[in-house]
């Protein structure tokens, strides 16, 4: 299971990855530093991921949705 969802994350385009990330973070009124801090990244971390500018590897993805509520 874990391989087809790095499969699909790998094939997903980078923008659309990353504005879901950052739509999930705005829906749950967190601020960059507040979902850092619960999710084990830096905040620097975590723009590049929402500028797409980084793909976000399936752990990470997880623990974004967790700390916003998404699935």
């Amino acid at each position: 299971m874990s391989e087809l969802l790095d499969a699909q994350v790998k094939d997903a385009p980078r923008k659309l990855i990353a504005a879901r990330i950052r739509r999930a973070r705005r829906q749950a009124d967190m601020t960059l530093d507040g979902l850092a801090g619960v999710v084990g990244t830096s905040r620097h971390h975590l723009i590049r991921l929402e500028k797409g500018d980084h793909r976000p590897r399936l752990d990470m993805l997880t623990r974004i949705a967790e700390a916003t509520g998404k699935p």
